[in-house]
């Protein structure tokens, strides 16, 4: 008779919400990492591995995204445009803030 009392106040849950994360990908202001390998010139393969970039214009038409970097190298300049464009799967990944972003960069830096 206790047991049934008790199991009558215990109210269980009917159903289950499913909270869902949507990414939308990077948006302007994001810090980027490009893809090293995306590009087929040496030296700019060698800034891109330790270079942040930041998103600063989408065109969603043309599906390109505009990403602006600080501290180009003098003989990376001539091939690196000031904001350069890129495709989305050029890039390995992206946070909201620069802290973020390098550290994520020195975790694929050392497999992490």
């Amino acid at each position: 008779m206790g047991y049934e009392k008790c199991c009558k106040k215990i109210q269980f849950m009917k159903y289950l919400k499913t909270y869902e994360n949507y990414d939308d990908g990077p948006q302007v202001g994001d810090y980027v990492i490009v893809d090293p390998y995306c590009v087929d010139i040496n030296i700019v393969q060698e800034f891109f591995k330790i270079a942040v970039g930041q998103l600063v214009k989408i065109v969603p038409n043309e599906r390109l995204y505009y990403v602006q970097f600080d501290n180009v190298p003098i003989d990376a300049h001539r091939y690196i445009c000031d904001p350069d464009p890129f495709r989305r799967k050029s890039f390995i990944a992206w946070g909201k803030t620069k802290e973020d972003a390098e550290m994520m960069l020195q975790a694929n830096k050392y497999n992490l």
